[in-house]
């Protein structure tokens, strides 16, 4: 009886853990910045502590690397960053677009949508569904 309580918790698990999993992984959106950088101080203070309320954190994941630190592994095969601060939009490892400068809260938030739009579908689906509901309400 115990042995069988075992076995069908173990398959429950294995069950439960594959239809748990996310079937949409987020994309990434990867602020590369510097202590001294001016303009990454100005995106910080007009973007990014607004970034997690936007319907664009509900398709991107922000991440914040100092150019300064070792890259992480994980974005060992991007092609160099040249500038701070750098925005590049990953979606599963690849890279979908960057944007290299930072020249205004307009222009980021426009040529963000226009990398966005890259994205497969079924990733900017569910965020633009979400949000129509929330400007509905």
């Amino acid at each position: 009886m115990i042995m069988r309580h075992a076995i069908t918790k173990a398959i429950m698990l294995l069950v439960w853990g594959v239809v748990a999993a996310p079937a949409i992984q987020a994309a990434e959106l990867i602020v590369f910045h510097s202590p001294d950088c001016g303009w990454c101080r100005v995106w910080e203070r007009e973007v990014g502590i607004v970034f997690p309320r936007t319907a664009e954190a509900r398709v991107l994941r922000l991440s914040r690397v100092d150019v300064a630190d070792p890259l992480p592994s994980r974005l060992q095969n991007l092609k160099r960053v040249h500038y701070t601060p750098t925005f590049v939009v990953l979606d599963e490892g690849r890279e979908i677009g960057r944007i290299a400068g930072y020249k205004g809260e307009e222009f980021f938030w426009w040529e963000l949508q226009e990398i966005i739009q890259r994205l497969p579908s079924s990733k900017t689906h569910t965020a633009t569904n979400m949000a129509l509901k929330e400007t509905s309400q």
